[in-house]
């Protein structure tokens, strides 16, 4: 999905980026739809490229994406405080 613009900047928004990671986490029917036309590359915010990351793993071994898995995820890794804590998750 990510298209190289020669000598631009992408456009980015990082409310955009979380508000779909967020849908991904309340709506498994749309990480299904939407999860292989994207790629983690097209996330520029590093906490919702993470989270993006946990949601395909996990829908990958058919299980749930919420917002309670996907802490624990990031949790045993160490990343759960590299994207704000817990609380992030919650505001996406």
């Amino acid at each position: 999905m990510t298209a190289k613009l020669e000598g631009k900047q992408e456009p980015q928004c990082v409310e955009l980026e979380r508000a779909l990671v967020g849908c991904f986490l309340c709506d498994r029917e749309q990480l299904e739809t939407l999860a292989p036309t994207l790629s983690s590359d097209d996330f520029h915010d590093p906490a919702a490229r993470m989270v993006f990351e946990v949601c395909q793993t996990l829908n990958a071994q058919s299980k749930l994406c919420d917002i309670r898995t996907v802490a624990d995820v990031l949790r045993v890794s160490g990343k759960l405080e590299l994207i704000g804590g817990g609380q992030t998750l919650v505001y996406m």
